[in-house]
């Protein structure tokens, strides 16, 4: 009788650690991607920061944005602009080489197109480290298209 109670207390013991170690085991399972992919996130977050864009002029009878880039290295250039009644349309520079000022056209008037009032804004496109591309927050600079 007395070696049935010790065994029952070895037993508890080596569910306890069994418990423990499958704990350990399913929140190493939920950390360690995070922690394996947030190298690649801080990396491109530290590369939007030092690029910069921004909007230099919106002509409604043109339908053109002109944006600036101003720093960084990027890949593309986004136009964004809003409509009065809060319809946002993006074009995406298709150029292959980033030019100092590019030009980005909307086609001119109308309601799927640039109005005056409307407000025009810019944003980059950079390549992370996997050389996948990643849209960086839009520019500070907004302006009315005239």
């Amino acid at each position: 009788m007395k070696n049935k109670k010790g065994l029952s207390s070895v037993i508890a013991t080596v569910l306890i650690v069994l418990l423990a170690l499958a704990a350990v085991a399913i929140v190493a399972g939920f950390l360690l991607p995070i922690f394996r992919d947030s190298g690649t996130t801080t990396s491109a977050s530290v590369t939007c920061l030092e690029a910069e864009v921004k909007p230099t002029n919106c002509d409604s009878l043109t339908g053109n944005v002109n944006v600036q880039w101003v720093k960084g290295d990027i890949t593309k250039i986004i136009a964004i602009v809003e409509h009065s009644d809060g319809l946002i349309r993006t074009n995406v520079s298709t150029a292959t080489t980033i030019l100092s000022t590019t030009t980005h056209n909307f086609g001119p008037g109308g309601a799927s197109f640039i109005n005056t009032g409307d407000k025009a804004r810019a944003a980059a496109v950079i390549l992370d480290d996997n050389s996948q591309e990643i849209t960086c927050p839009e520019s500070q600079t907004e302006i009315i298209c005239a």
